[in-house]
């Protein structure tokens, strides 16, 4: 029953002593408007509250250091979209990363295997001339102990320093076969591996139905080459016919591909393929005939790209 009455008159009391403490805060001059901002607790006295280094106070408005920056436009047609996406897209970064660090792994495991070889055949040579001496002295001493001038344990001895370094020499040509890659299972068992190259057995894939027949369409067109617009302008011409089919050139390699080349080329009733195959040969490039369009790059670099292309030659490495 007390602790009852003592809680019911515990709730008046706070409430008394919280109107007395409002009461004694002054209010503020009517000619006087509010502040507009606060200082959150822990900032330096004298210090503005959006002050570097003040605390963050969620309730101020956002300062200009948190503002995020505005994003620059996209661009306006899907050619230069493409053109940017190939040369800043953060997986093609990535993987071209991942690709110099592969060749980076390859030059450094060629030059090892160039240091291993060498030393592993100087050793050889090494271990050949004192396996021929141990054999000599071997000899010798198996005449001399028939003749009765050495012991049995002088030609032994001398015996078992022959059979010591053939034992090196053949430890030395089991490392020399690994180095080389050769003696493998199927040399082991008598079968001669084919030669062939690390891509013999595939080819390239077919061209799509679509591209096939727009490829097939006959055009009269005549392209110039020094004076009439270098690539861009043959480029430029090629469009009109393809539609909206994008042709993008390789960022990587356009520096490398022939800008302008001297004569001009004039087809009557000819095959689309004819035409980008004399565009090809005039600038010494390659179409790579890619899901998103066609790609105008170097022959080189076309070479490890799996896709159809123009010229129909160039082979897959």
């Amino acid at each position: 029953m007390c602790r009852i009455i003592v809680t019911h008159l515990a709730i008046p009391v706070a409430v008394f002593a919280a109107a007395a403490v409002l009461a004694q805060v002054p209010a503020p001059d009517a000619g006087k408007s509010a502040p507009k901002s606060a200082a959150w607790p822990g900032t330096p006295p004298g210090a503005a509250p959006d002050a570097p280094g003040a605390p963050l106070n969620p309730l101020a408005p956002p300062r200009a250091a948190d503002t995020v920056p505005a994003l620059e436009p996209l661009p306006a047609n899907l050619e230069e979209m493409l053109a940017i996406a190939l040369r800043s897209n953060p997986e093609i970064l990535k993987a071209d990363a991942r690709l110099r660090k592969a060749q980076a792994d390859l030059n450094a495991a060629r030059l090892k295997a160039v240091e291993e070889v060498t030393s592993a055949f100087q050793e050889r040579r090494k271990e050949t001339e004192l396996a021929g001496n141990s054999e000599r002295e071997a000899e010798r001493y198996r005449k001399m102990f028939e003749s009765g001038q050495a012991t049995y344990e002088e030609a032994a001895k001398s015996m078992v320093g022959l059979a010591a370094a053939r034992v090196r020499i053949a430890q030395i040509e089991g490392r020399l076969r690994y180095l080389l890659g050769a003696g493998g299972l199927a040399v082991a068992r008598g079968i001669e591996m084919p030669e062939r190259s690390p891509r013999a057995d595939r080819r390239r894939p077919e061209m799509p139905e679509k591209m096939r027949e727009l490829l097939d369409r006959k055009v009269t067109v005549t392209l110039k080459g020094e004076g009439g617009g270098g690539l861009e302008g043959s480029l430029a011409i090629l469009r009109s016919f393809l539609g909206d089919i994008p042709i993008v050139v390789d960022i990587s390699a356009a520096e490398r591909i022939r800008d302008t080349a001297s004569g001009a080329l004039e087809f009557k009733e000819a095959p689309m393929k004819n035409v980008l195959a004399g565009v090809a040969d005039l600038f010494d490039a390659a179409f790579v005939f890619r899901d998103y369009g066609i790609l105008v790059t170097r022959r080189q670099k076309a070479e490890s790209m799996n896709a159809p292309t123009i010229p129909w030659d160039i082979p897959l490495r």
